[in-house]
Protein backbone atom coordinates (compact mmCIF):
# COMPACT_ATOMS: atom_id res chain seq x y z
CA UNK A 1 0.00 0.00 0.00
CA UNK A 2 1.35 3.79 -0.62
CA UNK A 3 1.30 6.76 1.19
CA UNK A 4 -2.34 7.78 2.64
CA UNK A 5 -3.90 4.23 1.98
CA UNK A 6 -6.20 3.39 5.08
CA UNK A 7 -5.08 0.63 6.91
CA UNK A 8 -6.66 -2.84 6.58
CA UNK A 9 -9.03 -3.06 9.25
CA UNK A 10 -11.32 -6.31 10.12
CA UNK A 11 -13.90 -3.55 11.41
CA UNK A 12 -15.18 -3.68 7.63
CA UNK A 13 -14.57 -7.86 6.73
CA UNK A 14 -11.56 -6.86 4.77
CA UNK A 15 -12.33 -8.40 0.98
CA UNK A 16 -10.50 -8.09 -1.81
CA UNK A 17 -13.24 -8.75 -3.73
CA UNK A 18 -15.42 -5.60 -2.28
CA UNK A 19 -14.29 -2.27 -3.43
CA UNK A 20 -15.80 -0.45 -0.40
CA UNK A 21 -13.02 2.52 0.05
CA UNK A 22 -14.44 5.07 -2.08
CA UNK A 23 -16.75 6.84 -3.57
CA UNK A 24 -19.02 5.68 -6.61
CA UNK A 25 -17.23 8.72 -8.77
CA UNK A 26 -14.08 7.41 -8.91
CA UNK A 27 -12.40 5.97 -12.17
CA UNK A 28 -10.71 3.52 -10.24
CA UNK A 29 -10.88 2.45 -6.69
CA UNK A 30 -8.56 0.76 -3.99
CA UNK A 31 -10.14 -2.21 -1.87
CA UNK A 32 -9.47 -2.38 1.90
CA UNK A 33 -6.59 -4.80 1.02
CA UNK A 34 -5.20 -2.38 -1.21
CA UNK A 35 -6.29 -4.26 -4.44
CA UNK A 36 -6.88 -2.35 -7.37
CA UNK A 37 -10.14 -2.17 -8.62
CA UNK A 38 -12.67 -1.15 -11.41
CA UNK A 39 -14.48 2.37 -10.44
CA UNK A 40 -16.90 3.78 -12.81
CA UNK A 41 -13.98 3.45 -15.62
CA UNK A 42 -12.87 -0.08 -16.53
CA UNK A 43 -9.04 0.30 -17.16
CA UNK A 44 -6.40 -2.26 -18.82
CA UNK A 45 -2.34 -1.60 -19.16
CA UNK A 46 -0.40 -2.29 -22.28
CA UNK A 47 3.23 -1.36 -21.91
CA UNK A 48 2.93 2.08 -21.04
CA UNK A 49 -0.49 3.15 -21.93
CA UNK A 50 -3.06 3.26 -19.75
CA UNK A 51 -6.41 2.88 -21.31
CA UNK A 52 -9.64 3.94 -19.26
CA UNK A 53 -12.93 2.66 -20.84
CA UNK A 54 -16.39 3.70 -19.84
CA UNK A 55 -19.74 1.38 -19.56
CA UNK A 56 -22.86 2.83 -21.69
CA UNK A 57 -24.93 5.20 -19.55
CA UNK A 58 -22.26 6.33 -16.87
CA UNK A 59 -22.54 9.12 -14.62
CA UNK A 60 -20.05 11.86 -14.92
CA UNK A 61 -18.06 13.53 -17.32
CA UNK A 62 -15.90 11.40 -19.62
CA UNK A 63 -13.51 11.81 -22.31
CA UNK A 64 -12.63 15.69 -23.02
CA UNK A 65 -14.67 17.22 -20.45
CA UNK A 66 -13.15 14.54 -18.07
CA UNK A 67 -9.69 15.22 -18.91
CA UNK A 68 -10.59 19.19 -19.05
CA UNK A 69 -11.11 19.09 -14.92
CA UNK A 70 -8.08 17.16 -14.58
CA UNK A 71 -5.38 18.97 -12.12
CA UNK A 72 -1.89 20.29 -14.02
CA UNK A 73 0.49 17.64 -15.20
CA UNK A 74 3.51 19.25 -12.92
CA UNK A 75 2.14 18.86 -9.87
CA UNK A 76 0.47 16.71 -7.56
CA UNK A 77 -0.76 13.43 -8.24
CA UNK A 78 1.23 13.33 -11.51
CA UNK A 79 4.92 13.84 -10.20
CA UNK A 80 6.27 10.48 -10.46
CA UNK A 81 4.28 9.61 -13.10
CA UNK A 82 5.50 11.58 -16.76
CA UNK A 83 2.71 11.98 -18.96
CA UNK A 84 3.78 11.65 -22.91
CA UNK A 85 0.27 12.00 -24.20
CA UNK A 86 -3.12 11.54 -23.27
CA UNK A 87 -5.84 11.06 -25.90
CA UNK A 88 -9.38 10.71 -26.00
CA UNK A 89 -11.40 7.51 -27.92
CA UNK A 90 -14.52 6.39 -28.42
CA UNK A 91 -17.66 6.28 -26.51
CA UNK A 92 -15.32 8.66 -23.75
CA UNK A 93 -12.46 6.24 -23.29
CA UNK A 94 -8.84 8.47 -22.55
CA UNK A 95 -5.62 6.47 -23.06
CA UNK A 96 -2.87 7.63 -20.44
CA UNK A 97 1.19 7.15 -22.49
CA UNK A 98 3.44 7.45 -19.49
CA UNK A 99 7.21 7.52 -20.13
CA UNK A 100 7.73 4.79 -17.69
CA UNK A 101 5.36 2.00 -16.52
CA UNK A 102 6.98 1.40 -13.03
CA UNK A 103 5.51 2.32 -10.11
CA UNK A 104 2.05 0.72 -11.32
CA UNK A 105 0.60 4.05 -12.79
CA UNK A 106 -2.79 2.45 -13.17
CA UNK A 107 -3.15 2.80 -9.18
CA UNK A 108 -2.81 6.91 -9.75
CA UNK A 109 -6.39 6.86 -11.52
CA UNK A 110 -8.09 5.69 -7.90
CA UNK A 111 -7.12 9.40 -6.67
CA UNK A 112 -9.52 11.60 -6.41
CA UNK A 113 -8.50 14.70 -7.57
CA UNK A 114 -8.57 12.64 -10.94
CA UNK A 115 -12.46 11.92 -11.17
CA UNK A 116 -14.15 14.98 -12.46
CA UNK A 117 -16.38 15.38 -9.83
CA UNK A 118 -16.33 17.56 -6.70
CA UNK A 119 -16.66 15.23 -3.76
CA UNK A 120 -17.76 16.45 0.11
CA UNK A 121 -15.48 17.90 2.13
CA UNK A 122 -15.04 15.72 5.63
CA UNK A 123 -16.14 17.66 8.60
CA UNK A 124 -14.22 17.41 11.58
CA UNK A 125 -16.33 18.39 13.93
CA UNK A 126 -18.83 16.81 15.64
CA UNK A 127 -21.70 15.75 12.82
CA UNK A 128 -24.19 13.42 14.87
CA UNK A 129 -26.79 16.11 14.72
CA UNK A 130 -26.26 15.87 10.52
CA UNK A 131 -26.37 11.71 11.05
CA UNK A 132 -29.49 11.97 13.09
CA UNK A 133 -30.99 14.36 10.53
CA UNK A 134 -30.32 11.38 7.78
CA UNK A 135 -30.95 13.88 4.79
CA UNK A 136 -28.10 13.11 3.00
CA UNK A 137 -24.40 11.27 3.15
CA UNK A 138 -21.89 12.55 5.71
CA UNK A 139 -18.45 12.41 5.52
CA UNK A 140 -16.11 13.01 8.83
CA UNK A 141 -13.24 12.56 10.19
CA UNK A 142 -14.67 12.77 13.72
CA UNK A 143 -14.64 9.91 15.97
CA UNK A 144 -17.36 10.40 18.47
CA UNK A 145 -19.79 10.78 15.28
CA UNK A 146 -18.32 7.99 13.85
CA UNK A 147 -18.96 5.64 16.50
CA UNK A 148 -22.44 7.24 17.15
CA UNK A 149 -23.61 5.92 13.06
CA UNK A 150 -22.23 2.42 14.50
CA UNK A 151 -24.48 2.60 17.65
CA UNK A 152 -27.18 3.33 15.28
CA UNK A 153 -26.77 0.74 13.01
CA UNK A 154 -25.57 2.92 9.79
CA UNK A 155 -23.43 2.27 7.00
CA UNK A 156 -20.07 3.38 7.76
CA UNK A 157 -17.28 2.75 5.38
CA UNK A 158 -14.33 4.62 4.15
CA UNK A 159 -13.92 7.19 2.14
CA UNK A 160 -11.24 6.68 0.23
CA UNK A 161 -9.07 10.00 -0.13
CA UNK A 162 -6.94 10.21 3.29
CA UNK A 163 -4.85 12.74 5.20
CA UNK A 164 -1.01 12.25 5.38
CA UNK A 165 -0.20 14.50 8.89
CA UNK A 166 3.22 15.69 9.53
CA UNK A 167 5.09 18.02 11.57
CA UNK A 168 7.44 20.52 10.36
CA UNK A 169 10.22 22.07 12.88
CA UNK A 170 11.26 25.88 12.10
CA UNK A 171 15.17 25.24 13.52
CA UNK A 172 17.80 23.64 11.38
CA UNK A 173 17.02 20.68 9.18
CA UNK A 174 18.98 17.92 11.20
CA UNK A 175 16.64 14.67 11.03
CA UNK A 176 18.66 12.61 13.44
CA UNK A 177 16.32 13.82 15.92
CA UNK A 178 12.83 12.98 13.73
CA UNK A 179 13.86 9.51 13.82
CA UNK A 180 14.06 9.31 17.91
CA UNK A 181 10.58 10.90 17.53
CA UNK A 182 8.85 9.35 14.87
CA UNK A 183 8.70 5.87 15.88
CA UNK A 184 6.77 6.22 19.21
CA UNK A 185 4.68 9.53 17.83
CA UNK A 186 3.64 7.24 14.76
CA UNK A 187 2.43 4.34 16.61
CA UNK A 188 0.40 6.56 19.65
CA UNK A 189 -1.50 7.81 16.54
CA UNK A 190 -2.45 5.27 15.00
CA UNK A 191 -3.55 3.84 18.09
CA UNK A 192 -6.20 6.55 18.21
CA UNK A 193 -9.07 7.24 16.19
CA UNK A 194 -12.07 5.08 15.47
CA UNK A 195 -11.42 1.32 14.22
CA UNK A 196 -9.20 1.50 10.72
CA UNK A 197 -8.90 5.22 10.75
CA UNK A 198 -5.69 6.00 11.44
CA UNK A 199 -2.44 4.52 9.77
CA UNK A 200 1.24 4.25 9.86
CA UNK A 201 2.94 6.57 7.25
CA UNK A 202 4.49 4.16 4.43
CA UNK A 203 7.58 6.20 3.92
CA UNK A 204 9.48 8.45 6.00
CA UNK A 205 10.51 11.69 4.67
CA UNK A 206 13.97 10.86 4.61
CA UNK A 207 13.00 7.92 2.48
CA UNK A 208 10.63 10.68 0.13
CA UNK A 209 13.43 13.24 0.24
CA UNK A 210 16.25 10.94 -0.93
CA UNK A 211 13.98 9.36 -3.93
CA UNK A 212 12.25 12.45 -4.58
CA UNK A 213 15.28 15.19 -3.74
CA UNK A 214 17.68 17.38 -5.16
CA UNK A 215 17.62 16.97 -9.05
CA UNK A 216 14.47 14.22 -9.39
CA UNK A 217 12.01 15.46 -11.33
CA UNK A 218 9.73 15.31 -8.60
CA UNK A 219 12.05 17.43 -6.51
CA UNK A 220 12.14 19.84 -8.97
CA UNK A 221 8.32 20.40 -9.80
CA UNK A 222 7.73 20.47 -5.89
CA UNK A 223 10.19 23.47 -5.53
CA UNK A 224 8.65 25.13 -8.43
CA UNK A 225 5.13 24.26 -6.63
CA UNK A 226 6.19 25.55 -3.08
CA UNK A 227 7.61 28.36 -4.84
CA UNK A 228 4.20 29.45 -6.09
CA UNK A 229 2.63 28.88 -3.45
CA UNK A 230 4.48 31.23 -1.63
CA UNK A 231 4.47 33.67 -3.74
CA UNK A 232 0.63 33.32 -4.22
CA UNK A 233 0.87 34.47 -0.97
CA UNK A 234 2.61 37.60 -1.04
CA UNK A 235 0.31 38.47 -3.75
CA UNK A 236 -2.72 37.83 -2.21
CA UNK A 237 -1.52 40.87 0.29
CA UNK A 238 -1.52 38.36 3.08
CA UNK A 239 2.32 38.33 3.89
CA UNK A 240 4.10 35.77 6.23
CA UNK A 241 5.02 37.09 10.22
CA UNK A 242 7.97 36.72 10.10
CA UNK A 243 10.09 34.96 13.18
CA UNK A 244 11.55 37.95 15.53
CA UNK A 245 13.29 37.44 19.00
CA UNK A 246 13.22 33.64 20.32
CA UNK A 247 9.48 33.88 22.39
CA UNK A 248 9.37 33.46 25.66
CA UNK A 249 6.89 30.44 25.22
CA UNK A 250 7.41 28.62 22.03
CA UNK A 251 4.59 27.18 20.42
CA UNK A 252 3.04 24.60 18.30
CA UNK A 253 0.73 25.45 15.92
CA UNK A 254 -2.30 23.85 14.85
CA UNK A 255 -5.85 24.16 13.23
CA UNK A 256 -7.85 25.06 15.89
CA UNK A 257 -11.14 23.14 14.69
CA UNK A 258 -9.20 19.79 13.77
CA UNK A 259 -8.58 17.25 16.59
CA UNK A 260 -6.67 15.43 15.46
CA UNK A 261 -4.12 18.36 14.58
CA UNK A 262 -4.72 19.05 18.08
CA UNK A 263 -4.11 15.48 19.37
CA UNK A 264 -0.69 15.93 17.54
CA UNK A 265 0.46 18.93 18.71
CA UNK A 266 -0.56 18.13 22.50
CA UNK A 267 1.69 15.29 22.15
CA UNK A 268 4.75 16.50 21.02
CA UNK A 269 4.23 19.19 24.02
CA UNK A 270 4.03 16.20 25.84
CA UNK A 271 7.52 14.56 24.50
CA UNK A 272 9.00 17.38 25.66
CA UNK A 273 8.45 17.35 28.96
CA UNK A 274 9.46 13.46 29.09
CA UNK A 275 12.63 12.50 30.19
CA UNK A 276 15.15 10.64 27.68
CA UNK A 277 15.38 10.76 24.23
CA UNK A 278 11.94 12.19 22.86
CA UNK A 279 12.79 15.29 25.60
CA UNK A 280 16.05 15.64 24.18
CA UNK A 281 14.98 15.30 20.41
CA UNK A 282 12.22 18.09 20.50
CA UNK A 283 14.87 20.29 22.19
CA UNK A 284 17.23 19.71 19.29
CA UNK A 285 14.14 20.55 16.85
CA UNK A 286 12.93 23.41 18.44
CA UNK A 287 15.94 25.43 19.94
CA UNK A 288 15.27 24.13 23.23
CA UNK A 289 13.76 27.15 24.04
CA UNK A 290 11.49 26.19 26.96
CA UNK A 291 8.50 24.17 27.34
CA UNK A 292 6.28 24.19 24.58
CA UNK A 293 2.75 25.65 24.49
CA UNK A 294 -0.18 24.36 21.65
CA UNK A 295 -1.22 27.97 19.76
CA UNK A 296 -4.69 26.98 17.85
CA UNK A 297 -5.65 29.21 14.67
CA UNK A 298 -8.46 29.17 12.35
CA UNK A 299 -6.13 29.07 9.00
CA UNK A 300 -5.09 26.01 7.16
CA UNK A 301 -2.22 25.12 7.10
CA UNK A 302 -1.79 28.14 10.13
CA UNK A 303 0.21 30.99 9.60
CA UNK A 304 3.09 31.09 10.95
CA UNK A 305 3.51 33.49 14.22
CA UNK A 306 6.63 34.36 15.80
CA UNK A 307 6.32 32.23 18.75
CA UNK A 308 6.05 29.12 16.30
CA UNK A 309 8.81 26.50 16.75
CA UNK A 310 6.80 23.83 15.21
CA UNK A 311 3.08 22.98 13.31
CA UNK A 312 0.92 20.52 12.43
CA UNK A 313 -0.45 20.13 9.13
CA UNK A 314 -1.95 18.15 7.16
CA UNK A 315 -1.77 16.69 2.80
CA UNK A 316 -3.74 14.88 1.08
CA UNK A 317 -2.12 11.77 0.95
CA UNK A 318 -3.79 9.41 -2.02
CA UNK A 319 -2.78 5.87 -3.92
CA UNK A 320 -0.57 7.89 -6.28
CA UNK A 321 3.55 8.00 -6.71
CA UNK A 322 5.33 9.17 -3.35
CA UNK A 323 7.22 12.21 -5.48
CA UNK A 324 3.21 13.70 -5.12
CA UNK A 325 3.21 13.15 -1.29
CA UNK A 326 6.31 14.82 -1.52
CA UNK A 327 5.51 17.88 -3.33
CA UNK A 328 2.54 18.09 -1.33
CA UNK A 329 4.43 18.56 2.00
CA UNK A 330 6.87 21.12 0.13
CA UNK A 331 4.12 23.01 -0.82
CA UNK A 332 2.39 22.71 3.32
CA UNK A 333 5.65 23.91 4.70
CA UNK A 334 6.17 26.70 1.95
CA UNK A 335 2.51 27.79 2.36
CA UNK A 336 3.66 27.88 6.31
CA UNK A 337 7.01 29.18 6.28
CA UNK A 338 8.18 32.13 5.23
CA UNK A 339 8.62 33.04 0.72
CA UNK A 340 12.13 32.55 0.82
CA UNK A 341 12.38 30.54 3.72
CA UNK A 342 14.09 26.83 4.12
CA UNK A 343 11.70 25.03 2.60
CA UNK A 344 12.52 21.30 1.96
CA UNK A 345 15.66 21.95 4.07
CA UNK A 346 13.22 21.95 7.30
CA UNK A 347 12.90 19.28 9.81
CA UNK A 348 9.37 17.26 8.78
CA UNK A 349 8.59 14.42 10.34
CA UNK A 350 5.78 12.08 9.05
CA UNK A 351 3.18 11.16 11.39
CA UNK A 352 0.54 9.28 9.73
CA UNK A 353 -2.50 8.66 7.95
CA UNK A 354 -6.09 9.65 9.09
CA UNK A 355 -9.08 8.44 6.95
CA UNK A 356 -12.29 9.71 6.64
CA UNK A 357 -15.37 8.10 6.61
CA UNK A 358 -18.58 8.09 4.75
CA UNK A 359 -22.16 7.66 6.95
CA UNK A 360 -25.15 6.29 5.03
CA UNK A 361 -28.91 8.15 5.11
CA UNK A 362 -31.17 5.48 7.27
CA UNK A 363 -32.54 5.16 4.07
CA UNK A 364 -29.57 3.24 2.51
CA UNK A 365 -28.53 1.25 5.40
CA UNK A 366 -29.51 1.67 9.53
CA UNK A 367 -31.88 2.90 11.26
Amino acid sequence: MLAGDPAPSAAFGCDSAAPEAEYEHLLLRIGCDGTLLSGRARWSVEGVVVTLEFPAGTEGPVGAELTATWPPFGGPPWLGHSVVSVTVIERGGIAVRFADPGDEPARLFADPRLAGVELSVPEDGDVRDAIDAGDSEVVTHHRASIDYAYALGRDVRPAGFGRMYLIVFAGPADMGPTETLSGPMSRDWADLGAPGARSLPAHGWTSLRNRCGAGSEGAVAAEGVAGRAAAADVAAGDPPILPATPPDRPTVAFRQDDPAAREAAERLVSAGIREGGEAEAVAALTGGTGRLAVRGTDRSPPQRAPSDVAAVLWVFGGPGHPCSLHAAVLRAVAEWDAPGGAGSARAIMLLGGLEAFVVSGPEEGGP
